[in-house]
């Protein structure tokens, strides 16, 4: 009967407690196997993304011209499936009330033919009262996704409407692998 009971509480306790090994915690570099380094001067905060580690903004050209972003301010990196990046934008007040619209657009093909989805931003400041020289500033952040993987570049769009004087800052945050 001591057998029994024995043999009875250690089938129990196999079921209650399973000798399997528990599945531990995965690190950042290699969470599903995929164990590839980020690019130089980024580091990897979270699985599949790398934050840029130093200063990567720059003023985007605002003349309605197709521009590589890489050579205007910074190369996409080759692994990236899409990128985290910042607009800054700065109005210039004209001392006449109306709109100032800075539209920036984003584009896979150096012809400016090929939107990214949701790649193109259309920012408007109203200047209600008039207002000699003064300059407002807001940055607004942002994720493309959908870049192709291996082009290490997009190409853009910039144009100014009413907004003598705005300028469009680009800041790459990082991007996902």
């Amino acid at each position: 009967m001591k057998k029994l009971l024995i043999g009875v509480l250690f089938a129990f306790f196999l079921l209650c407690f399973p000798s399997e090994k528990a599945n531990s915690v995965v690190s950042i570099t290699s969470p599903d196997g995929f164990a590839i380094a980020c690019n130089a001067a980024y580091i990897r905060v979270v699985p599949h993304h790398c934050l840029y580690s130093s200063f990567t903004g720059g003023n985007l050209t605002s003349d309605g011209v197709c521009r590589s972003l890489a050579a205007t301010v910074v190369a996409i990196p080759s692994q990236a499936r899409a990128i985290d990046y910042s607009l800054k934008l700065s109005y210039q007040s004209a001392n006449a009330v109306a709109n100032r619209t800075i539209t920036t657009s984003f584009y896979l093909d150096s012809g400016c033919t090929t939107l990214i989805a949701d790649g193109s931003k259309n920012h408007t400041m109203r200047e209600w009262v008039a207002l000699a020289a003064q300059v407002f500033s807001a940055e607004q952040y942002y994720s493309i996704g959908n870049v192709t993987q291996g082009l290490g570049d997009l190409w853009y769009t910039s144009t100014l409407t009413a907004c003598v004087g705005c300028v469009v800052g680009f800041n790459l945050i990082g991007y996902y692998d």
